[in-house]
């Protein structure tokens, strides 16, 4: 039995200049102009990132189609060496040394598995493929396969986190006393968290990143790992502040949960106390997927299964809809 790893899938929707955008339709025309994986392939600064599996009549349990489509895409840096280390070392220090990848391939370092219906979009991300860098791969790949094929749509589309209307009313009733960022140093310099986000407060974190982005030895690497930044924005007043104020917290607030980049380390706390994270107010859940053999992969089947799932529990909730 494979081993298996816990992953967030979220549910986003798909948007062009801030309008609902069908993608299902757009990539399903992509996807006849390039049959192959290489005629999905984009190379920028030697990565590369290819759709390296689709399934374009997706089945239930029961082999009943659902509708939509699946694609999983592969990134990964073209003629990249890994670093190594002994396992049984004898000697003081271990030196290690490099794996090259097999000749005509590169290692997949990172992937992320989406489920498409119309605009609706589960996204799975693993190694750090983020559903921003996604999203702009996909457009960057209608783009270029639009010179030849005049019928395909080029389009340039961004995923927006969805949220739970429930506790998105708890903000608008209630007001924001305080919104609190927390991240790592490593995630903000080594991962570069934040660097794409559209709201202001996270733009903020994230350029206290560049604090620590020097090279750094295997020591202080994770030693940024255990150091974590905060950075809060407070209400005075509370409910006395004025009006002006409190009207900027909300849409401060508001612009963290509609920023598909800020998933996880936020919490926002209501005038009245009520603390919302982001399991409350993004539509999201964490699964089990299985692992692809020994590598650091997830298995196709085991993450398309569970995105598919989700949309379909999503639908009977009716929380695809609001």
């Amino acid at each position: 039995m494979a081993k298996k790893t816990t992953k967030t899938i979220h549910y986003l929707r798909a948007q062009q200049n801030h309008s609902l955008f069908d993608l299902e339709v757009a990539l399903r025309r992509v996807l006849s102009a390039a049959p192959t994986v290489q005629d999905t392939q984009i190379e920028q600064y030697n990565q590369l990132t290819q759709i390296m599996h689709r399934t374009l009549d997706p089945k239930d349990v029961k082999g009943n189609s659902i509708g939509g489509l699946l694609i999983h895409i592969g990134s990964g840096t073209k003629d990249e060496h890994i670093r190594t280390m002994s396992n049984r070392p004898v000697q003081q220090d271990d030196h290690g040394g490099t794996q090259a990848p097999p000749s005509g391939y590169s290692f997949l370092r990172k992937e992320a598995f989406l489920y498409i219906v119309g605009h609706h979009v589960i996204f799975c991300g693993h190694g750090f493929l983020s559903a921003s860098t996604v999203a702009s791969y996909l457009s960057l790949l209608s783009n270029k396969l639009r010179e030849n094929n005049p019928d395909i749509v080029q389009f340039n589309i961004e995923f927006k986190a969805v949220g739970n209307c429930d506790k998105l009313s708890l903000i608008q009733q209630h007001g924001v006393k305080s919104i609190l960022l927390d991240a790592s140093a490593y995630q903000l310099s080594r991962n570069r968290l934040y660097q794409d986000s559209r709201s202001t407060i996270a733009k903020a974190l994230g350029k206290v990143g560049s604090v620590f982005t020097s090279e750094l030895s295997d020591e202080e690497l994770e030693a940024q790992s255990e150091i974590h930044i905060n950075l809060e924005v407070l209400l005075n007043g509370n409910s006395r502040a004025s009006i002006e104020a409190q009207s900027l917290m909300q849409e401060q607030a508001e612009e963290i949960i509609d920023d598909e980049t800020v998933n996880q380390g936020f919490s926002i706390t209501t005038q009245q106390g009520e603390v919302i994270q982001p399991s409350d107010v993004k539509l999201s859940k964490s699964v089990r997927i299985g692992r692809y053999d020994e590598a650091n992969s997830l298995l196709p089947d085991s993450a398309f299964t569970a995105i598919s799932e989700y949309f379909l529990e999503l639908q009977s909730r009716n929380l695809t809809e609001q």
